[in-house]
């Protein structure tokens, strides 16, 4: 609410306002360009006057630059950083190298090529490391006193009565057991399953000891009892290696 002094009261006699904002205005005497007059003066424009003068604005925009060429400096240097890292990843006498997998990736001379990866654990088997790409050959495996390439350890066990080799699901050479089964040529892989033909569905076709068919009439299920060359037990339902 606006207040009307009378003429000749003192200063001291004046109230103090509560509050005021930046259009407020106090009432002064100001000289500028050699005149003294009374003029109101906002709030802001004595705020602004007085920033000015103590040289407020020319910190605040110095501190800024400085933040700013900080940010910079900090953001060069992490990329220098990240750089000279990237550069000794995968290289003799340099780190190891990990793909978005967590697979060892080593190099072949032109790229990274992952090498090993770790098996998770399930409920009945530990933690197994892998190899993420097929072994050579020449691959050498010792004993004691006794080494072996892996070619060697290949053909000695083809070499056992009635038993073969072959790659399991998840990546490991493993025999064949002599009492191997052998899958129904007609039985048609589809993705990671078996189709059986119309002939099994029908009932003039039988599939062999420890197959069946699922609900659908046309998935070959197994119940475990046999070992298929070629497939593996996925659960219940047979699946083409």
């Amino acid at each position: 609410m606006a207040t009307t002094n009378q003429p000749g009261q003192p200063i001291s006699g004046l109230p103090f306002a509560d509050s005021v904002s930046s259009t407020d205005a106090l009432l002064g005497i100001v000289t500028k360009a050699g005149g003294t007059g009374a003029n109101q003066v906002t709030i802001l424009v004595l705020a602004q006057a007085i920033s000015a003068a103590i040289g407020l604005d020319d910190a605040v925009e110095a501190a800024e630059t400085a933040a700013a060429s900080a940010a910079a400096k900090a953001e060069a240097a992490g990329t220098a950083s990240s750089d000279t890292v990237n550069s000794f990843r995968g290289k003799a006498g340099g780190l190891a190298a990990l793909d978005a997998l967590g697979q060892l990736s080593l190099t072949d001379g032109k790229s990274l090529v992952a090498a090993l990866k770790v098996l998770p654990a399930t409920q009945t088997t530990p933690a197994r490391l892998a190899t993420a790409i097929p072994l050579d050959g020449a691959t050498q495996f010792q004993t004691g006193d006794t080494v072996a390439t892996l070619a060697d350890l290949l053909t000695a066990v083809s070499g056992l009565d009635g038993s073969r080799v072959y790659i399991d699901q998840d990546g490991f050479v493993r025999p064949v057991p002599s009492d191997a089964q052998i899958l129904p040529s007609d039985l048609v892989a589809d993705g990671s399953r078996y189709l059986a033909p119309a002939g099994y569905q029908a009932g003039t076709k039988s599939l062999p000891a420890g197959l069946s068919l699922n609900a659908d009439g046309e998935t070959v299920m197994t119940d475990g009892s046999q070992f298929f060359a070629g497939t593996w037990a996925n659960g219940p339902l047979l699946s083409p290696l």
